[in-house]
């Protein structure tokens, strides 16, 4: 097949380069994107470089990574300095721990290459770069020159400790997508990348390998356009060889040590990218998992991981052996970790069964089970001929060395249909931990690791014989979080997940798709489109699936986090971390997962609608009432009586799904531990042998039944029948049609959808339904129906205009759509909200300036927090078109309400390298931090208002907030007139401070006086401090608290003073409280209070003890104030040494004689309930202990009751802010970026998000939960208090 290429022949300079390129003892490290990476799939060129030597000792150490490019390379930094202390120090241990040098998993480019010795690295680069276009050219080289420096390395007397030969990037080819984009137009500018590659091999004179010719005769080498394919792997690397100056061997004589390369390759991912590993050498090693459940001081993991080294150096004699035709040594699974028996045994079905509290009016049945080859059960669904598809995964939650991952999808029949599974037979095995499988297109999507695959039964056996990689890329730090839950779209979409700490780099036909930390994915498989949402963990930290309503509005479930989230509103390409809290729903009081709609006329008819989820953690089957105000345009939901309750700590449901009988299906994971980083990951107590799934029906209600006339299997329905089944009630039947009219040939689909849609009533109810159907469908084929559309966009029902208004979005974002703009501009002002919503964020995908003038015409009606949501990412989204227009003066806002918006909340910039350390906790994201460009905007406006006294009061508003220096006499002059405006300023004088606030002392007005007092305190003026004592002490001024917070930074040592004489009077630890809290609100206070403590008797014994426990109490005790206070208090300040006999004493103490009465009496007492509210659905402060016996061994509890901080709970790092007028706001870090510190606030429990701008100090680790808290019980006291924590989850 000839492919006519643009691309220029790029000869290899034979007299340039003296030296042989390659040595017989040479390392090679193979740097670059997806086409280098998945060499270890199709490791043609490691085999061929070491069949080049075969007396030497070369070895290939594959470091690709897909979506590597010039300008990013997916690894953390290894400067261990750079980290705060609490961090640095952690991360100082575990590098004694393991003896490396290496602080994280993925380490810089001098560590990796070093630790392997490479000598040579081939890199390729500028594949997907050069779809951002020629003049990125200029940038992309200059990373790559800046790139090649790393990867050389420093040896000695000054020369490069490496070789580094460049590779030309892989042509693009025809797409292999239906809808997919004209890569090969591409090929003019990869050619000015690649020639701009050349001339900088030529440069710094380094050798550079062509792989193509202009006009040669050659057979397609990719698979999709732009991936190498396995005969496309085959000819670079022959190709590759060649310009590294040897003869390639012939393919038949390598045919013996391909697979054995193929091994290496295997063993070499694993051990360089291995699963979880964050917790091998990544921020949570200081977690259980990788430790011994024996003792926590010793590290299992690492030790474990060094098995893989005398593993690798047999796969290698492995590879030479067979080049030679020697026999090769099988490769052995290896583990040190001793196996032990579980401590508890193994329930039955039955028994696990009887356990269970049943709601009045259902029943439950076992579907199937481990009997049946039900092990580990993580996924399932159901296929159209009736049959439940399940995941098995026994090889979670970690592989051991060696070891092949036999993980599998196993078919489920119930073929007497007796609601019991009779027959069951293996689709596909071989897997690795899938996390999540679709029926669809022909075959199985499943997600695993870093992959999306697909498989298919070409044969007709019912197995899969063929495999297809569809995404790659996706990350693997953590084996609970992995790509997961994929589900069919409303319209034709494939959704899918990710948790907390999966960082995903993913190659597309329009770049690389990048998704950091927990957030959900849509796929659309027509046009090749992967579209990330919610960035940072920002909308649930283990998110868990998608899940849309009949009218295809999509929820998506959090694990990690209480409740889901209604998905809509984030529905928009930007990365911009966005307060989340509103679309939080489906509250309860411990952790869940799993999510299903009821749509079944088996159940009864209040039941439809309603969502049920896994109560995982809880032992529960929960349903909730899902509510929308269609007036607020609001979701809201209702707890109810849970389906299922049990004691039973192994239910463990976890996915859930309608059936084709009616009944609810739901997947039972069944194990005693369910936390992945509570537990050591080789504790004997995780069950890897069994799993459920069980049928839950309403008594005394039919199943569901096939309908005469129509076929009992949907794989025989004709279209017609298909297009009849989209009005079914039940769920199973509807969702099962789509899919089927999805994967159909698209020719035929749309001849028939056109024929039908010619016989639909516009306006008729159950028609227009229909019409919108068709259109999901027209949308799933990717083939456009204007007409259609403009008609639904103006349907009587708003929940189909809704979607209609989504489906433009779809339609308009490739340009196969014209005067989307004008269609928008109609539905931003529809009177319906969820309308305006969706127009909102079909906004973001419109390639115009004006969008944002269209956008913000949402905020003239209604405006909901969803619209603000929507809005925020919309404007920061399109940024880049309108930002430009606006301040060249092309482009203006049509309203002062707008542009303060668009300024306020979307001019933002936002550091990923800020946001690594989120808590997964909703994000209150109130951007402050201002461009000089925003100022100037700002400053402009004041200006050309200036005689319009109202909307100049507007603009000065906002510029306060955001004020430098030379913008305080104004707004001084101003405030006068305005306190407001005074309120406002945070930013510090350039000089005389003492003349800008004379006049505001001097003035009469009582609020302009108590912005002096502010002033006066926040810029340290101490020629005020006299007059600010005057009124601090004065009971009957209404400046006083102003005055006493001013006084705390001017002269703290008197109101420490003057707090300490009432201290000493108090009754008890609750009049103590407010006196403290007061005098802690500012950082000078609480060091003004530390040195008051350090005199002897300077509070009684009895006075110490109350503000000891007042300190608890408000969450406030810590390492300095506590100290002292217990030692004018009596008590013992020193920790009992962290031991693990000390650990099982207590726990035996628990158990023998601790009394839970008398435990919670302790609880309260000692200010515990101040932070953990039992049973809450989100406790005020700390976690919720409720679930704590569920989830945790009795040891942890221990752990972390008496050396809390040895064990800090994901959004529970404690956080000292200190802001530039001294007041100080303790709490817990929940997000940090470029611009402000989110922290949920001890003494209010709101998430409190404090401007960069404002801080003078952030101090960063530990926990706020006092070490001390134990110390003043004696061992019954904690033994009882144990016992009481050990019961709050029963």
């Amino acid at each position: 097949m000839k492919f006519p290429l643009v691309l220029a022949l790029l000869a290899l300079s034979a007299t340039a380069f003296s030296d042989p390129l390659l040595k017989p003892d040479d390392t090679v490290a193979l740097v670059g994107g997806a086409n280098i990476e998945r060499t270890r799939l199709y490791p043609w060129l490691q085999t061929q470089l070491v069949a080049a030597f075969p007396e030497g000792t070369l070895k290939v150490r594959n470091f690709g990574w897909e979506g590597d490019t010039v300008f990013e390379q997916w690894r953390d930094g290894g400067d261990v300095e750079k980290l705060d202390e609490k961090r640095r120090e952690s991360e100082k241990r575990i590098q004694e721990q393991t003896g490396t040098t290496s602080w994280r998993q993925q380490r810089d480019w001098r560590q990796q290459l070093g630790e392997v010795r490479a000598t040579v690295v081939l890199a390729q680069f500028g594949q997907m770069e050069s779809l951002d276009g020629p003049d990125r050219i200029p940038a992309f080289i200059a990373a790559y020159e800046k790139l090649i420096t790393e990867l050389q390395g420093e040896g000695s007397a000054g020369t490069p400790a490496r070789r580094v030969v460049l590779l030309e990037p892989v042509p693009f080819e025809t797409s292999n997508l239906p809808n997919g984009p004209g890569l090969s137009s591409h090929n003019t500018q990869l050619a000015a990348y690649t020639t701009a590659i050349r001339e900088l091999a030529a440069k710094l004179k380094l050798p550079f390998v062509p792989l193509t010719v202009v006009g040669e005769n050659r057979p397609a080498l990719t698979e999709n356009g732009f991936h190498l394919s396995e005969a496309g792997h085959r000819s670079v690397a022959k190709r590759v060889m060649e310009g590294l100056g040897l003869a390639p061997a012939p393919d038949d004589s390598l045919a013996s040590a391909y697979p054995e390369m193929v091994e290496l390759e295997r063993l070499w991912f694993d051990t360089w990218r291995p699963m979880n590993w964050a917790f091998l050498t990544g921020d949570r090693t200081n977690v259980p998992y990788s430790r011994d459940w024996k003792d926590q001081d010793k590290r299992l993991f690492p030790e474990e991981m060094k098995e893989f080294l005398p593993l690798l150096d047999l796969a290698e004699a492995n590879v030479r052996a067979a080049l030679a035709g020697k026999p090769v040594t099988p490769i052995p699974i290896r583990s040190s970790i001793p196996v032990e028996e579980p401590t508890a045994k193994p329930q039955s079905p039955e028994e696990q069964l009887a356990s269970f509290q049943i709601l009045d009016g259902f029943a439950v049945n076992l579907f199937a089970s481990e009997a049946d080859g039900i092990i580990k059960p993580v996924q399932m669904r159901w296929d159209e001929r009736g049959r439940l598809w399940v995941a098995c995964s026994p090889s979670y939650p970690q592989i051991k060395p060696g070891e092949k991952a036999n993980d599998y999808v196993l078919i489920c029949e119930d073929t007497d249909h007796d609601g019991n599974a009779d027959k069951f037979h293996k689709f596909v095995e071989g897997l690795f931990m899938p996390a999540g499988i679709e029926l669809g297109d022909g075959g199985l999507y499943v997600a695993q690791g870093t992959e999306l695959l697909h498989f298919k039964d070409t044969d007709g056996d019912d197995k899969a014989d063929k495999q297809r990689l569809v995404l790659g890329g996706f990350g693997t730090a953590d084996s609970h979080q992995m790509i997961n839950c994929i589900n069919w779209g409303f319209g034709g979409e494939l959704w899918f997940s990710q948790g907390h700490h999966i960082y995903s780099r993913v190659e597309t036909p329009y770049g690389v798709e990048t998704l950091n930390r927990a957030g959900i994915w849509r796929y659309r498989p027509r046009t090749g489109h992967l579209d990330p949402f919610f960035q940072w963990s920002s909308a649930g930290a283990n998110c868990w699936g998608v899940v849309t309503t009949d009218y295809g509005q999509p929820f998506h479930k959090s694990g990690a986090n209480i409740g889901g989230y209604y998905s809509t509103p984030g529905l928009v390409r930007s990365d911009l971390a966005v307060d989340a809290r509103a679309l939080n729903l489906f509250l309860a009081p411990i952790k869940q997962v799993g999510l299903e709609f009821i749509g079944s006329s088996h159940f009864p008819e209040e039941m439809q609608g309603r969502a049920v989820i896994g109560g995982y953690y809880g032992n529960t089957l929960e349903q909730h009432r899902l509510n929308y105000d269609a007036k607020t345009g609001l979701y809201s939901t209702e707890l109810l009586p849970n389906i299922i309750e049990t004691k039973n700590n192994v239910f463990r449901p976890i996915e859930l799904r309608m059936g084709p009988d009616g009944a609810l299906y739901v997947a039972d994971w069944y194990n005693p531990i369910i936390g992945h980083y509570q537990a050591s990951y080789r504790h004997p107590d995780r069950d890897k042998e069994h799993g459920r799934i069980w049928r839950v029906t309403v008594k005394d209600r039919p199943l569901v039944k096939p309908s005469s006339g129509r076929p009992s299997s949907l794989a025989e329905a004709t279209l017609s029948d298909l297009f009849e089944q989209l009005d079914s009630p039940e769920r199973w039947a509807k969702y099962q049609a789509k899919r089927l009219l999805f994967e159909r040939p698209t020719a035929d689909v749309v001849a028939a959808l056109d024929t039908w849609v010619a016989t639909l009533k516009p306006g008729e109810e159950k028609d227009e339904y229909r019409r919108l159907q068709a259109l999901s469908l027209y949308e799933g084929h990717e083939s456009p129906r204007p007409d259609l559309l403009k008609g639904l966009l103006r349907s009587p029902d708003a929940r189909i205009r809704a979607y209609a208004t989504r489906t433009l979005s779809t339609w308009v974002r490739d340009g196969r759509l014209d005067g989307g703009l004008e269609l928008l501009e109609v539905q931003i002002a529809d009177e319906d909200p969820l309308v305006r919503l969706e127009a909102i964020v079909a906004c973001s995908y419109v390639a115009d300036p004006r969008v944002a003038v269209v956008a913000a015409r949402a905020l003239d009606r209604e405006f909901n927090d969803y619209h603000h949501h929507a809005l925020t990412k919309t404007l920061h989204t399109t940024h880049r078109l309108w930002a430009p227009a606006l301040s060249g003066g092309s482009l203006s806002f049509e309203k002062d309400e707008h542009l303060l918006f668009a300024l306020k909340n979307s001019w933002v910039e936002n550091n990923p390298d800020d946001l690594k350390n989120l808590s997964g906790g909703a994000v209150d994201y109130r951007p402050t931090a201002a461009s000089d460009e925003v100022r100037a905007i700002m400053r402009q406006q004041v200006e050309k208002f200036k005689d319009s006294p109202d909307r100049e009061l507007v603009w000065l508003q906002a510029l306060a907030a955001r004020a430098s220096s030379d913008d305080l006499a104004l707004l001084l002059e101003r405030g006068v007139q305005h306190p407001a405006l005074l309120a406002a300023i945070t930013a510090n004088p350039g000089s005389d401070p003492v003349a800008l606030l004379e006049p505001l002392w001097a003035n009469g007005n009582v609020a302009v006086q108590r912005e002096a007092v502010r002033l006066s305190g926040l810029w340290k003026v101490n020629a005020f401090t006299e007059r600010v004592r005057a009124l601090a002490f004065d009971e009957t001024s209404p400046l006083r608290v102003r005055a006493f917070e001013a006084l705390l930074v001017l002269d703290p040592d008197a109101v420490v003073a003057r707090q300490l004489e009432r201290l000493r009077t108090v009754a008890d630890a609750q009049a103590a409280a407010p006196l403290l809290s007061a005098l802690l609100a500012k950082s000078e206070g609480r060091e003004a209070l530390i040195r008051a403590l350090a005199a002897p008797d300077v509070l009684s014994a009895a006075a110490a003890k109350h503000v000891l426990n007042a300190l608890n109490a408000i969450g406030r005790a810590d390492g300095q104030l506590s100290p002292p206070l217990m030692k004018l208090a009596g008590l013992n300040a020193a920790l009992p040494a962290y031991t693990k006999e000390y650990v099982t004493k207590v726990v035996k103490d628990a158990r023998t004689y601790g009394d839970p009465v008398e435990g919670k009496k302790i609880y309260e007492t000692a200010g515990c309930i101040a932070c953990h509210i039992p049973g809450a659905a989100q406790s005020k402060i700390g976690p919720d202990l409720s679930a704590i016996s569920r989830g945790l061994p009795v040891e942890l509890i221990v752990t972390e009751l008496v050396w809390p901080a040895l064990n800090i709970k994901e959004g529970y790092e404690a956080a000292t802010v200190t802001l530039k007028d001294g007041t100080v706001v303790t709490g817990f870090k929940q997000t940090e970026t470029a611009e402000a510190i989110a922290v949920r606030d001890l003494a209010t429990g709101a998430v409190r998000s404090i401007p960069r701008g404002e801080t003078k100090e952030v101090k960063l680790g530990g926990t706020v939960m006092p070490d001390g808290l134990t110390a003043g019980m004696d061992e019954r006291q904690l033994a009882h208090l144990v016992r009481y924590l050990m019961g709050l989850g029963e």
